[in-house]
């Protein structure tokens, strides 16, 4: 029996009364997997690692984009480059913190774009400079608008950035006890001095510790914001976070090991690490004794390789364990996580999902059918919006 969205609200309807609207989440998000699974492969998590799959175009807004609907902008991106955190959307409650995290999640695509689409360095530290300078004049015309003094700048008519423009200044969101979005400038300012910093990395195989370095500026900066848009200031929950976004970090460069192992130099230019390159832990190769040209020509049987990917994959793991304990020890009212939360706890869901399926193939990350999101993602997304577990 093939499992549709049409059958699985009526399992819900019928076995889980009272499910509501996440019901219906959750068969449009099966409706979208399912309807394109069969036609389109999956990338493979690009948006919060620096080993990302994607290649699009410049982050600098063609003419086109300043008259596209933003929400519409910013949702084909995801589902284009970003399909987890597309997903992933649908449990950020509407009207005030759905879009926002559109705007968040599209903002970390456009960046993480930028590495793969440019012939050079320069060119891709340009790009950067031009996000930069659009959130300084984001936040700058924001204060001003709201009273604050400053200088009234103009700001790029980017979807993205008139998307955040609008939760800036959402008064829902700025009676938070985190103001929303409003003090959260340095997050996204961090953001893009990582993927700046990451345009000059050499095509040599990263230590363990700068991986999981870019992880807590880039994936666990993340999440901290999402934590801001939900209107939670909580010690306890940056130390949730920053676990949680190395996992999903170590996960992406897991799962991006296919297409940097296979990337040659494009014809008439590419980007200046358009060379082959292992992203595993240095230490691990070296551990495991993994010969780069051997995994380039034999890929899933180099001596070696599913051993170090086994230890990458644990050491993702321990970091799922680690946000688990501090979850369990965080003093909330009541001694039970606040349903508020669980949205931004959603964001383990991936990472565990894939590091399961990939031991369920032997540490195999060429394996063709990693690379496909099924419903089972989705399932575990909605679970985990219900309970709070993963």
């Amino acid at each position: 029996m093939t499992l549709t969205p049409s059958l699985l609200r009526s399992l819900l309807s019928t076995g889980s009364a009272g499910l509501g609207p996440s019901a219906d989440m959750l068969c449009a998000s099966l409706g979208s997997t399912l309807s394109t699974r069969a036609s389109k492969r999956r990338r493979p998590l690009p948006s919060s690692s620096s080993y990302s799959t994607s290649s699009g175009s410049s982050s600098k807004p063609p003419p086109t984009t300043t008259l596209v609907d933003p929400k519409t902008y910013m949702t084909d991106l995801l589902q284009q480059t970003d399909r987890t955190s597309y997903l992933i959307s649908h449990f950020f409650p509407q009207p005030h913190h759905h879009l926002p995290y559109l705007a968040l999640r599209a903002f970390n695509a456009e960046l993480a774009q930028i590495r793969e689409s440019v012939s050079n360095e320069i060119l891709g530290r340009i790009r950067m400079g031009w996000w930069r300078d659009a959130i300084r004049a984001l936040y700058a015309s924001v204060e001003h608008s709201r009273g604050g003094g400053g200088e009234a700048r103009r700001v790029p008519a980017h979807p993205v950035l008139k998307a955040l423009h609008t939760a800036l200044l959402d008064p829902v969101l700025q009676t938070t006890p985190s103001a929303g979005l409003l003090q959260s400038e340095h997050h996204l300012q961090a953001i893009i001095s990582a993927r700046e910093d990451d345009l000059a990395s050499s095509a040599s195989a990263p230590s363990l510790d700068s991986i999981e370095r870019y992880a807590e500026r880039t994936s666990s900066r993340l999440a901290y914001l999402e934590l801001d848009l939900l209107g939670v200031r909580d010690e306890q929950m940056d130390e949730v976070c920053s676990h949680i976004g190395k996992a999903r970090g170590l996960a992406n460069l897991l799962a991006s090991i296919p297409f940097h192992a296979r990337m040659m130099t494009r014809s008439g230019g590419g980007s200046k690490d358009g060379q082959r390159r292992l992203t595993l832990p240095q230490e691990y190769l070296i551990k495991r004794d993994v010969v780069e040209e051997e995994v380039y020509r034999l890929g899933p049987d180099a001596p070696g390789l599913r051993d170090a990917i086994f230890d990458t994959a644990t050491r993702a793991n321990d970091y799922l364990i680690s946000a688990r304990t501090a979850l369990s020890r965080a003093q909330f009212p009541g001694a039970k996580v606040p349903a508020v939360l669980y949205p931004v706890l959603v964001g383990a869901v991936p990472a565990q999902h894939y590091l399961k399926r990939l031991e369920g193939v032997n540490f195999d990350v060429f394996e063709p059918g990693l690379q496909v999101s099924g419903w089972k993602l989705s399932w575990a997304l909605w679970r985990t919006s219900r309970t709070g577990r993963f």
